[in-house]
Parts: structure tokens; sequence; C-alpha cells
């Protein structure tokens, strides 16, 4: 029920917020694994709702066997298909989970899904609320702006999270857009 009002309560990336500058967080996310599908980016699709998450539900198994061969060996030596949690947020390009390293996952028998090692890795984040399209566009120059105006370089490809499931009444949806940072210098902590 609290999906509907824009609760999250599925496991989510995890990081560490390093400084807030207004709006925009700096992040240090942890070492993760993400799924990744193939998908045709053009504008229709992301408007109108990829093909590529209902290929990302069937490998973690929503509604039915999962399309994955399991860690877990049967009689006849293949992997038995594994359950997967849901998580959050799913990005346009990754989305991460459960796992830290590829070996740990079960491996995908779609020959469009994949696997990817996310490095633990530094982000400038822009949260908002409500949809995410059209959106994307003007928040993800404020957080570009942003950054350059506090003088965080960025590679300047942003790239869209949403954590909420459709049902999730629109104005309550939570996103951020992400971009990566480069060459950020974590500050020094304060001695206690």
């Amino acid at each position: 029920m609290t999906t509907i009002f824009g609760g999250v309560n599925v496991e989510q990336y995890k990081y560490d917020t390093i400084e807030k500058k207004e709006k925009i967080e700096v992040r240090k996310y942890h070492q993760a694994v993400q799924v990744c599908v193939k998908m045709n980016n053009n504008e229709e699709e992301r408007k109108n709702g990829s093909k590529a998450f209902p290929q990302l539900a069937k490998y973690i198994g929503v509604f039915q066997t999962p399309e994955n061969k399991g860690k877990v060996l049967t009689d006849d030596s293949e992997g038995a298909p594994t359950k997967i949690a849901m998580t959050a947020p799913v990005v346009i390009a990754e989305a991460q989970g459960q796992y830290q390293k590829i070996d740990e996952c079960p491996e995908p028998t779609n020959p469009n899904v994949w696997l990817e090692e996310l490095p633990p890795k530094f982000c400038g984040v822009l949260p908002f609320k409500g949809r995410a399209h059209p959106q994307e566009k003007e928040r993800s120059e404020e957080l570009l702006r942003g950054l350059d105006d506090a003088g965080i370089k960025h590679d300047g490809k942003w790239r869209v999270a949403q954590f909420n499931p459709p049902w999730c009444i629109p104005m309550l949806r939570y996103n951020e857009i992400i971009v990566d940072l480069v060459d950020y210098v974590e500050p020094p902590q304060p001695q206690e």
C-alpha cells in the first residue's frame, strides 16, 4: 500500500553521502553488480515504457520462473533458476542489487540480459519528485550546472534513476538524476 504513495520498500544501491550543495548531493556508491538489458533508446520508448523492464523482471523471476541459471546445482549439473529480490532504482542502463560480485549472481538465460560489475564510484545526484519524463532534461541541466558552479568535475553523461513502481501516484514518485564525477577527491573527515 505504501508504494502507491511513494514509499520504496525494496533494497537500494548502497552509498554514503559525502557532501551536499543545496539540492545536489555528492555520493560514494559501494561496489555492486548491475543487470543490463539491450534496448532501443528512442524517445517513443522512453515516453511510453521500454521493453527492457519486462526482460529485467523475467531475469529476477517476477510473476514467473526466473530466466537465469542459479548457483545452486541440480542433478543435471545446471543451476536451478534463482528468484532475486527486486531492487531500486531502475536506471536507464543500470540496476543494482544484493550481489557485489558477478560470480555470486545467477547467470541470465536471455541473450539480451547481461551482468556488469560496478566498482565503488563518486556521483553527483539531484533527487526530485514527480514523473521522471519529461523533467529529466531540465533536472539534468540543473545538476550539471550546480556541479559546474561548485567546481566539481563530471563526465556529463547523466542518467535517470526511478524508484517507484508504475502504480505509484505520479506526483509522489521519487527519482534522481545521477552523473559520474571525474577526479573527485573526498574531503578529509573532521577529527572528533
